[in-house]
């Protein structure tokens, strides 16, 4: 009961809002270790949330990791370790597995 008690504390605090705001910031980029650090988050947490902010979180992790990716400069990429990168996307592939288990026979 702790763990869900904080859970919705943390969403109630906005946690949540905050976390997928972060995936979209172009200016202080996140890095994809911490970006998948979000997506491992919304992986655990997700069975214990209400459907539509599990599918809101999930299209909106999904549109934040695109336009990280398609924002990445050629010095991200000398920085960026390209196994986070690949767990990112995995991660991500687990969340929307999570919200269509459908999809994982595709």
């Amino acid at each position: 009961h702790l763990l869900i008690a904080n859970i919705n504390y943390f969403a109630r605090r906005d946690g949540f809002e905050a976390v997928l705001q972060r995936m979209y910031d172009l200016r202080d980029k996140p890095s994809f270790y911490v970006l998948r650090l979000f997506l491992k988050m919304f992986t655990q947490v997700s069975s214990l949330l209400k459907p539509e902010i599990v599918d809101s979180a999930i299209h909106r992790a999904r549109d934040g990791i695109i336009l990280q990716i398609q924002n990445l400069t050629d010095e991200d990429l000398k920085i960026e370790d390209r196994r986070d990168v690949y767990e990112s996307i995995q991660e991500l592939e687990v969340l929307i597995r999570f919200q269509d288990p459908d999809s994982a026979s595709e």
